[in-house]
């Protein structure tokens, strides 16, 4: 699963490269209808959804193998309420995850800001 993909193409590059089955989300309908639009050649490799991250109850417990964050914590870290909107997506990102899955997550913080 990829978190609030936006118009990342990175997808894309990871379907080229042999990934299969992967779901990117966004919360914005009109992102997700655009990468519909522009990958229709990829459709059984790439799913999209709009969905928000925060908030999952869609996808089972433990339902994938993977979860790639490229930015989404970095957002919800610069807005109003950053605690509890980055609390939780993190506490959603555990649940969907299967036993011994990863969350990666790719940050243009810098390390001191990550890191606290």
């Amino acid at each position: 699963m990829q978190l609030g993909v936006g118009t990342s193409r990175l997808q894309v590059d990871m379907a080229d490269n042999g990934y299969q089955n992967i779901m990117s989300i966004d919360y914005s309908v009109v992102a997700i209808q655009r990468l519909q639009n522009l990958y229709p050649g990829y459709n059984r490799t790439l799913q999209y959804a709009v969905a928000d991250a925060r908030a999952m109850p869609q996808y089972a417990n433990g339902g994938f193998y993977g979860v790639l964050d490229k930015g989404t914590l970095d957002a919800l870290l610069c807005g109003d309420s950053e605690a509890a909107d980055s609390a939780a997506m993190l506490k959603e990102v555990l649940r969907v995850l299967a036993p011994g899955a990863a969350y990666v997550m790719i940050t243009s913080g810098q390390r001191l800001q990550v890191m606290g």
